[in-house]
Parts: structure tokens; sequence; C-alpha cells
């Protein structure tokens, strides 16, 4: 793997991919919004919207992190840029709890409202500590466990919702509907497991960007795609029904 100042290209060049990939699913789920004027959609847009963003940001900063060709020991830019993408990943999770209680109006609004509030705490715990110390990454790692924790359960909130009410009609498109925003569930988990992952592997082998990092943003972008067929778009709808 072609390795620059510290860096895979590899990793420069799919993070912002991904990033525009999600953004991309993000506009086409925003059309979905203006038609239908529901805050849920809204909401599912502002997600996979920070997602994208937060990729986008942390593939800018592998990039300047290769064009500038400053040792990361003297400023780590992508170290810098990968605190910022994991704000955009709370962020993102504040949205999906929105998104979660419109969906599912019959589901426990106090524990919704714990969920947010646990994911607005991460935000704080990060914003202090957005650095260009080359220990950046190590600073936050305790705080990073703690965003991960959250988000599997909150993400495994939604795919449980999901399977339950898939299993609970027979109509067509509503069980299609519902077992995407499962499967979705799924999917956004698998980024965050895939990323502990990466750092357990990494950190045994010495190194970072395993080939479980490149499948995390992978499973992100799958993520917003599943994001975006839950929409129902007129092909897809057609199709299944």
């Amino acid at each position: 793997m072609f390795v620059i100042n510290g860096i895979p290209i590899l990793a420069a060049i799919l993070e912002p991919v991904i990033g525009v990939t999600m953004i991309f699913n993000s506009f086409l789920i925003y059309k979905k919004y203006r038609e239908r004027k529901s805050r849920a959609t809204g909401y599912l847009t502002l997600a996979i919207l920070s997602f994208g963003v937060g990729a986008l940001i942390s593939g800018i900063g592998k990039i300047l992190g290769i064009v500038s060709g400053i040792p990361e020991s003297e400023l780590n830019i992508s170290g810098f840029t990968i605190v910022i993408a994991y704000i955009f990943t709370a962020l993102a999770n504040i949205f999906i709890v929105a998104f979660l209680v419109q969906i599912f109006k019959d589901g426990d609004s106090k524990s919704t409202l714990v969920l947010a509030t646990l994911n607005g705490m991460t935000i704080g715990f990060l914003l202090p500590n957005i650095s260009f110390a080359v220990d950046v990454y190590q600073s936050v790692l305790y705080f990073l466990i703690w965003h991960i924790l959250i988000s599997l359960y909150g993400y495994g909130n939604l795919t449980y919702h999901g399977f339950k009410e898939a299993n609970l009609t027979d109509q067509k498109i509503p069980k299609t509907g519902f077992k995407l925003i499962a499967w979705f569930g799924i999917s956004a988990n698998m980024l965050f497991v895939l990323f502990v992952i990466d750092l357990v592997v990494g950190t045994i082998r010495g190194y970072g960007f395993t080939v479980f990092y490149y499948m995390a943003w992978a499973s992100g972008a799958v993520a917003s795609i599943l994001a975006y067929l839950f929409m129902m778009p007129t092909w897809f709808k057609n199709r299944i029904s």
C-alpha cells in the first residue's frame, strides 16, 4: 500500500469519495423531503449529510497531510480533521434519534431524549480536544469509546424497531421500508464496529488503516444508500410493488 507522510493514498482517495457519495444521497433524500414536508425525512437528510460532511472533512485532512509534506509530529492535520469528523457523526446520531421518534412514535420518548443528550455530551467532550498535536487521536480515545457504545445502542434500537414493525405488517411496501431502515441501522453499526476492529488490530500490529478501516467507510456508504431507498423513489417502489 502506498503511503506518503504516514498516510495511505487509498485512504486519502476513499474518504472523500465516500463523503461525496453520502452527501449526494442526502440531497436525493432532501428532494423527497421537499415533496412530503415530513419531519422524519428532514431528520434523515440531516443525518446522512452529517455523516457525509464528516467523511469528506476527514478525507480532506488526509489529502492536506500528504500534499503539505509536513510531518505529523509537527502538524497533525489528519488527526485534527478526524476529531471533527467524529463530531459530525455524533451530530448525525442526534438527527437519527429525532428520526426514530418521528417514525416510531410509540417508542420510549425518555430513552430517546437521554440518547440525544448523551450524543450532545460527546460533542461537548470532543470540541475542546480538536488539536494538531501528534497524539490527538490518543487523547480522545476514551471519548471515542463512549461515542461508539452510544452509537451501537442507538442504531441497534433503530434496527430492533425496524424489524419489529416489519413483522407486524403484511403490506409489501411498508414491510420493505421497515426492513430497509433496520438494515440501515445494521450498516451504521458496522461502521462503528469495524472502526473499533481497525483500532484494535492496528494497535496490535503497530500501524493503522487496516482493511477494516476501509470496510467501515464502505458500510457507511451502504447505509446512506439504504436510507435513500427507504424514501421509496418511484423506480424502486414500482419494482417491489
